[in-house]
């Protein structure tokens, strides 16, 4: 069975000042970017976590709120793994980048590796933890750093078994989180992909 793949679109949005996943991109929301990478990669279990679930009703997809609140990309994470209930394995997605290529999700899932708790690319020396598998056993260390008041995802990535993809492509892990990514995208759009 192929993973669920969970959208997080639950942050603030503070440095953007609008709701990230409907700013356009070629007239296209960011969301329906990603939505189309989704499906051209093969999956088709989608959920959303997000905490104005209004927002994104047209979507027709199962929403959640997140489980703790106000607990950054951490939070929204546990909540992906522990709302999907159909497989062991969670594609995590967050919804401000645009430009994931099919390819590169198919690569992360071949990849998959049930000894390992964490699928992990990595681009230059940074990793992307808000585009990757992560395992539900990775739940127990999750819930024990949030509880502690300690939301660092690279901390929790620490206590688990991780395999790192090298991914060379940097443009596909571009984050629009202000509105200067927002026009440099665009201008990567309207140049070609």
């Amino acid at each position: 069975m192929k993973p669920t793949v969970a959208i997080l679109a639950g942050g603030k949005s503070s440095r953007m000042g609008q709701d990230k996943a409907w700013v356009t991109i070629g007239g296209i929301p960011l969301i329906h970017h990603q939505l189309f990478a989704i499906h051209k990669a093969g999956f088709s279990d989608i959920l959303l976590i997000a905490n104005q679930p209004e927002k994104y009703s047209s979507l027709n997809l199962p929403i959640y709120p997140d489980n703790f609140k106000h607990t950054g990309a951490l939070g929204g994470i546990e909540s992906a793994l522990s709302h999907n209930t159909r497989s062991t394995w969670t594609l995590v997605l967050a919804c401000d980048m645009p430009f994931i290529r099919p390819n590169v999700l198919q690569l992360l899932h071949e990849t998959v590796h049930h000894d390992m708790d964490v699928i992990l690319p990595i681009v230059g020396e940074m990793t992307q933890p808000l585009c990757a598998f992560y395992h539900r056993r990775c739940l127990d260390v999750m819930r024990s750093h949030l509880r502690d008041g300690n939301y660092k995802v690279r901390e929790v990535l620490m206590k688990l078994r991780v395999i790192l993809v090298k991914v060379d492509d940097k443009w596909c892990f571009f984050n629009v989180n202000t509105p200067q990514a927002l026009a440099e995208a665009e201008a990567y759009w309207q140049g070609g992909l």
